[in-house]
């Protein structure tokens, strides 16, 4: 089975085709951490999340210490805009153990702090790369192989997973300037201004 968390739809789009390819069903973290009850394992758990400036976001990492049992083949897939930092290792903190695999995807950027708007044409070549490399993930699923790493770090991971990461949490990834107001009329512009629909 597959527990994914997303934010603008990149991850539920790879938890989504990474189910029809394994024939998994896919289970939301947040409604599990909302209280929706949790399944009962059935030979394997993958989770598919985004990649939050070098790390996981923090309610996978708590998913993870919560419901994570040792003995089940356990991979995790990142999608991120072109490089994950050490995240992983995060995960395998959370759970206490190893992963058996591990991945990234590349997606179309959708961080406005530290990211850059992409041109549709880097947004469609993304996509085209990221529904073969998700058939390729899903072979090395269906075969239980472990000690696979196919995780872009990129450069200087261990810096930006440790040491710029936490920065940027604590000082750029609040939600509170994000409101409505009163005028607000509900016509969904500003939820479809970076939306990508797949």
């Amino acid at each position: 089975m597959i527990f994914y968390f997303t934010g603008t739809g990149n991850s539920l789009y790879i938890a989504k085709r990474l189910g029809e390819l394994t024939k998994d069903k896919i289970f939301s973290i947040a409604e599990i951490m909302a209280g929706k009850p949790m399944p009962e394992y059935n030979g394997s758990v993958g989770l598919v999340f985004p990649t939050y400036a070098w790390v996981p976001p923090q309610m996978v990492l708590d998913f993870v210490a919560k419901y994570l049992v040792d003995d089940i083949y356990f991979y995790a897939v990142a999608s991120c805009a072109g490089s994950c930092g050490n995240l992983m290792q995060y995960i395998e903190k959370s759970a206490n153990r190893p992963l058996d695999a591990a991945f990234s995807v590349a997606m179309p950027n959708n961080d406005i702090i530290i990211g850059n708007v992409e041109s549709e044409e880097q947004i469609q070549e993304k996509l085209a790369n990221a529904t073969n490399r998700v058939e390729k993930i899903a072979q090395v699923i269906n075969e239980r192989k472990t000690g696979v790493y196919d995780v872009s770090v990129g450069s200087y991971p261990s810096f930006k997973s440790g040491f710029i990461a936490p920065i940027y949490h604590k000082y750029a990834s609040s939600t509170k300037p994000f409101y409505a107001q009163d005028t607000c009329t509900a016509c969904g512009q500003c939820t479809n201004f970076y939306s990508i629909t797949f």
